[in-house]
């Protein structure tokens, strides 16, 4: 499996039931990038909310590697996180906890 690049990376840090949680964000372009600050901004204060963010741009693209430390489900591409945004979920917990807890 190609491991997960693009030319933007975002940091997002999440506060969630008094605890914090912390997403990376590929995106290609900026337009992703913007798309996905507006979804987040749709996010109710139950869902979570976003408390912090950091956007970084390359030339040339950024590759993740592994951290024992961090997860890498909680690495997303746009595409990763346009399909967690958009699938309906049938048990009970936020958008936010699904994607953290896949």
């Amino acid at each position: 499996m190609a491991r997960p690049s693009g030319h933007w990376l975002a940091y997002l840090r999440f506060e969630y039931r008094g605890e914090t949680r912390v997403l990376h964000l590929l995106c290609d372009t900026r337009p992703q990038l913007d798309e996905v600050f507006g979804l987040l901004k749709l996010l109710s204060p139950e869902s979570g909310s976003l408390a912090e963010y950091a956007v970084f741009h390359s030339a040339r693209n950024v590759y993740v590697r592994e951290a024992p430390n961090f997860p890498e489900r909680h690495i997303l591409t746009y595409s990763q996180f346009m399909a967690w945004w958009q699938t309906p979920s049938s048990e009970p917990g936020s958008l936010l906890e699904r994607m953290l807890e896949a």
